[in-house]
């Protein structure tokens, strides 16, 4: 029995690989969203470095070997937002970088309920419009938690 092109197509494979076209999210695998409060949410910056470049607007000129335009100093910065979160048990912190001129930090209410998710070293946050960061875990620190104290009857 020969099996053709326009019959293997036609079969189950050919429906099996439309969905997975169709519907990636069904690939995806799912988190185990917790739920916090969001402490604290803070843009941060540091300089990295800086080089001396020339300007693109006005044109040097070479006079014995040496540039006689106009040279200035680009700074280079790591910029990223980092998050404060708690939970009953935890105090969990973590970055965001924003890398890109376009990248913005997650929509969130400081003080607000917030949904996330641990898996390793990464933190995912679902925010107000319920989009997903993905952030690096920087520290997660057990709360202290008091022990209740008897109180004693009056004498």
């Amino acid at each position: 029995m020969k099996i053709g092109i326009r019959n293997w197509i036609s079969g189950k494979s050919a429906r099996a690989l439309v969905v997975l076209i169709v519907m990636p999210g069904l690939a995806e695998e799912k988190r185990a969203w917790l739920n916090g409060t969001l402490i604290e949410s803070e843009t941060r910056s540091e300089l990295i470095g800086s080089a001396e470049v020339e300007s693109g607007k006005t044109p040097g000129i070479i006079s014995g070997g040496e540039y006689s335009g106009r040279k200035e100093q680009q700074r280079s910065y790591r910029v990223w937002q980092e998050y404060v979160i708690e939970t009953h048990d935890l105090l969990i912190s973590a970055i965001q970088p924003l890398n890109w001129r376009g990248s913005k930090p997650a929509v969130l209410t400081v003080g607000g309920s917030l949904r996330f998710a641990l898996e390793k070293r990464n933190l995912y946050i679902s925010d107000d419009t319920g989009k997903e960061y993905k952030c690096e875990l920087v520290r997660k620190r057990a709360k202290k938690v008091e022990p209740e104290t008897r109180s004693s009857p009056p004498k």
